[in-house]
């Protein structure tokens, strides 16, 4: 009886200290006042409490189990347990829909930019080569602005959107 108890001696002393450090790192999860939780966005507050519900629901069910309980599918637990993960891929299809959403705003169409560019300016706005229709001043003394500002605005549009086509 006595070699039973010097071999269960060190997993017992080892399963209390993961029981303290775990109840030291859920510590700032279970005292978190709602004065914090005010700052964090819907997202996040529904991530954190998905979170909370899922650590306790297993920190409760290894503890039946420590106790020796049979835990079958028709268990109250088990049954809270498949509730909170029915939530947490809930929570992770909204997120990642938003992420996809988030991504789809922020990419540049490149081409559609340009033909509304070359509709709004007109035809001068041929970002291949902007047409000199200004003559320059050393040639006449005298400044003729028609179309070379929007050449330019083009041209310079037109270079910027495509050095970002080059990196997609």
């Amino acid at each position: 009886m006595d070699d039973v108890e010097e071999s269960v001696r060190p997993v017992c002393m080892e399963l209390g200290q993961a029981v303290e450090e775990l109840r030291v790192s859920l510590r700032p999860l279970l005292e978190a006042s709602s004065e914090q939780l005010k700052g964090l966005s819907p997202a996040e507050k529904a991530s954190f409490s998905v979170s909370v519900a899922y650590a306790l629901v297993v920190m409760f069910q290894v503890y039946l189990r420590t106790r020796g309980e049979s835990l079958d599918e028709d268990h109250v637990v088990s049954a809270q347990l498949s509730r909170v993960q029915d939530y947490v891929r809930k929570l992770g299809h909204v997120m990642e829909r938003s992420m996809d959403l988030h991504l789809r705003q922020t990419t540049v169409n490149v081409e559609a930019t340009k033909r509304l560019l070359k509709q709004v300016l007109g035809p001068e706005a041929d970002a291949s080569e902007p047409k000199r229709t200004h003559k320059r001043f050393a040639e006449t003394g005298a400044a003729d602005n028609r179309g070379g500002a929007g050449s330019r605005l083009v041209q310079q549009l037109s270079s910027v959107l495509d050095a970002r086509q080059k990196e997609e």
